[in-house]
């Protein structure tokens, strides 16, 4: 990871580590390096990562095909390490589920780094156990013991298929993260600042958006950051380029505590040049044009990130829950015939 880049990057596959030996089923270890300037705020990301994951009967941490194994030996003064650990036949999707989950969850901390080291590969018996030639693997036997059993939290299900979507149609995406409140100091002090930067724009002209109503006197800090999401940013560029025009945005919360909350803001748009919006998405993202063409959902999440509303806030931990992208449907018109 480029130390200079303020967002941590993502894992992906490398072939040629997993299946450049001639092992047959191998097991592979990714292991990622956790650091924040605050050892705890490095820690409870960890933990809260952990605590997402199911356990199989010896508590090891896992999904369908792999685990996650802390390693607080190799732990730093601000860092905590992680060994995402994968095999047989199906490793490179097992190991490529596993950094997914890691980085969706990891990487919504402010200001955290991740390091990714791919470990020496080892190999499985016949019967599933580690060879001799293994015993380097920071990895016990009964790990990969119980690594094909791993409770999958979450299966499959098929997508429907793709809508490419079309000019003057109506499209809107919901956004659900969990928040968890750090510093609530921060919360209010980001809350001020907003203020501050506020522009009264006078009347909003009839057929634009039109945002959720301010709320009174919030009566928590998930209530002030509900406040400050604003479901537009990171789609200027969009609407700049005249892809869309925004119709509605809204924002609510659920299942609020007094430091955790479940924050839901959704934007409703009319398409009215979505090839320029296919064009935005294929820039940033010229290896998916494929997808891009013949999917709306993967074109405006290309094309603009879901999350980039609530990147901002100060003093919070996040969790993506979901992003759904739907066509909606115009109402059917309605004649009156006169009978005489």
């Amino acid at each position: 990871m480029d130390s200079h880049d303020p967002r941590p990057a993502p894992w992906r596959v490398d072939l040629e580590w997993l299946w450049g030996t001639d092992l047959e089923g191998p097991v592979a270890s990714l292991r990622l390096r956790v650091d924040h300037d605050d050892a705890a705020v490095a820690s409870a990301a960890v933990a809260r990562f952990l605590d997402d994951l199911p356990a199989d009967d010896q508590g090891m941490r896992g999904r369908g095909g792999w685990a996650a194994i802390p390693r607080p030996e190799l732990a730093g003064a601000t860092s905590r390490v992680l060994d995402l650990v994968s095999g047989g036949e199906d490793v490179a999707d097992g190991l490529q589920e596993a950094a997914e989950a890691a980085f969706e969850s990891l990487s919504t901390t402010p200001a955290i780094r991740l390091q990714w080291e791919q470990l020496p590969l080892a190999s499985t018996g016949q019967q599933g156990e580690l060879t001799e030639s293994d015993v380097s693997l920071p990895v016990a036997v009964p790990v990969v013991d119980s690594l094909f059993d791993m409770p999958q939290l979450e299966p499959r299900v098929p997508r429907p298929s793709p809508h490419r979507g079309r000019n003057r149609e109506t499209w809107r995406r919901r956004v659900t993260v969990e928040v968890t409140i750090l510093d609530a100091a921060a919360v209010a002090r980001g809350a001020k600042e907003a203020e501050r930067n506020t522009v009264d724009l006078g009347p909003v002209p009839d057929g634009e958006a039109v945002g959720p109503a301010p709320e009174e006197a919030p009566g928590s800090p998930v209530d002030t950051i509900a406040g400050l999401i604003w479901a537009t940013d990171g789609q200027h560029d969009l609407m700049e380029a005249g892809a869309f025009r925004i119709m509605e945005i809204t924002s609510e919360v659920a299942d609020k505590s007094s430091n955790r909350g479940v924050i839901t803001w959704s934007s409703t748009v009319k398409l009215t040049h979505v090839e320029r919006l296919r064009e935005l998405a294929s820039r940033t993202h010229p290896a998916d044009g494929a997808l891009i063409a013949d999917d709306l959902e993967v074109a405006w999440n290309h094309a603009a990130d879901p999350y980039a509303p609530i990147r901002w806030v100060p003093g919070i931990a996040w969790r993506p829950l979901t992003v759904a992208v739907e066509h909606l449907p115009a109402r059917p018109r309605r004649f009156r015939s006169d009978r005489g």
